[in-house]
């Protein structure tokens, strides 16, 4: 029924594969652009272009010289590129969020003017709003620590917590610090979670809401993920902020902080989460959003409701240095490991931001409780070897 309908990709990265493979069991043809020539979705895809994606017009102009007319982007966890989606959806009437959503939710310091304006709550705790990080600022005016984090990007990339004042000036000598736009604010340490939603109408519903496991000080990147029944005050504060902003009709992840029984908003994006979330997200729920969200934009049935919601954890591998992997096959039945991905095959760097981490794999665990799930994952990681030079 769908051999005549056009799926489009923007960004093909691995993880655009569940999208592709997915709309072509559907029997739509997947058309996927991406700069980079070793994409792996590229060549997945039935038809594939390799150009830039920031510009949305020089797709358009691909699109019409073939003849080719869209019927649905496929949902992929992408960054700032996400203006790109939002202006195609807008020049072809697709379902899905805007181009002023995408620019909203990519761009850091629109985000966070536009909740701390309202008066309602919604906007940081925070003694410093986020501003520009000037490297003059007044040194007067800061409350230590502070967090510095790229007003463009996702994935940790370039954040960092910074305690005192020898520290930032330290910071403020690097060039990238004065080159690019980065934001400054004050630093709250509290409990920070993943959220994983869905928005239809206006409407906020929850799939599944995940305890993260965070590196140490100064860098903030999650080394692991915790499923935990849904808080109904986050997802209330949740709803509050995408009716703030006028969030509508996408896949929604959220990264919330809480501390003294109030939440706060890092991050919100309209797409999937990223990093071999989705296979967590089905395992623990039942549900892939991705998949669903394909069926509801062709209106085909769709269910975002949770079928069940399984006490896992999801742990990636933080090691510096040279390491052995553990032997899955043998522990895998004792600690309840469900799924994993293991790629350590050389001498592994820090981890300070998610391109440092996400290349070497994860494991997935079932366990009966949160607690014996973070005991097997830390037991399977006592298992591996480091190799002393």
């Amino acid at each position: 029924m769908n051999q005549n309908k056009i799926a489009l990709i923007i960004g093909a990265s691995s993880e655009s594969i569940i999208a592709i493979k997915h709309a072509k069991a559907l029997g739509l043809k997947v058309i996927a652009f991406d700069a980079n020539p070793k994409a792996p979705g590229l060549k997945e895809a039935d038809i594939s272009y390799n150009i830039d994606i920031i510009n949305p017009s020089n797709i358009i102009q691909t699109l019409s010289k073939e003849n080719i007319t869209l019927d649905i982007i496929l949902p992929v966890p992408i960054g700032r590129y996400l203006i790109t989606i939002g202006a195609l959806n807008d020049y072809y009437n697709l379902n899905g969020f805007s181009y002023k959503m995408a620019d909203i939710c990519t761009d850091k310091l629109k985000f966070a003017s536009a909740l701390a304006d309202n008066g309602g709550g919604l906007g940081s705790l925070r003694d410093i709003k986020f501003d520009i990080f000037d490297p003059n600022l007044n040194h007067n005016k800061l409350k230590f620590p502070l967090i510095i984090k790229p007003r463009f990007g996702s994935g940790s990339k370039d954040t960092m917590v910074i305690s005192n004042l020898d520290e930032l000036k330290n910071i403020a000598k690097n060039i990238k610090f004065t080159k690019m736009d980065f934001l400054i604010e004050e630093f709250i340490d509290g409990l920070e979670y993943g959220i994983d939603a869905v928005i239809i109408n206006g409407e906020f519903h929850h799939i599944l809401s995940r305890q993260k496991l965070l590196t140490t000080l100064p860098y903030r990147q999650a080394i692991g993920y915790i499923s935990i029944d849904e808080i109904p005050s986050i997802s209330s504060y949740i709803q509050n902020i995408i009716t703030k902003l006028n969030i509508d009709n996408c896949l929604l992840h959220a990264d919330i902080i809480t501390k003294d029984n109030r939440a706060f908003i890092i991050e919100l994006s309209t797409r999937p989460s990223g990093h071999y979330l989705s296979k967590f997200i089905e395992i623990t729920t039942g549900i892939n959003p991705t998949k669903e969200w394909i069926n509801k934009s062709l209106n085909l049935p769709y269910n975002f409701k949770p079928k069940f919601r399984k006490n896992t954890i999801m742990r990636y591998f933080d090691f510096e240095g040279d390491w052995i992997a553990a032997d899955f096959d043998l522990l895998k039945d004792s600690l309840g490991i469900i799924d994993y991905r293991c790629e350590i095959n050389s001498t592994l760097p820090k981890v300070i931001d998610s391109s440092t981490i996400m290349d070497r794999g994860y494991a997935i665990i079932e366990a009966n409780s949160k607690e014996e799930c973070i005991n097997n994952a830390h037991k399977l990681i006592s298992n591996f070897k480091r190799i002393k030079r």
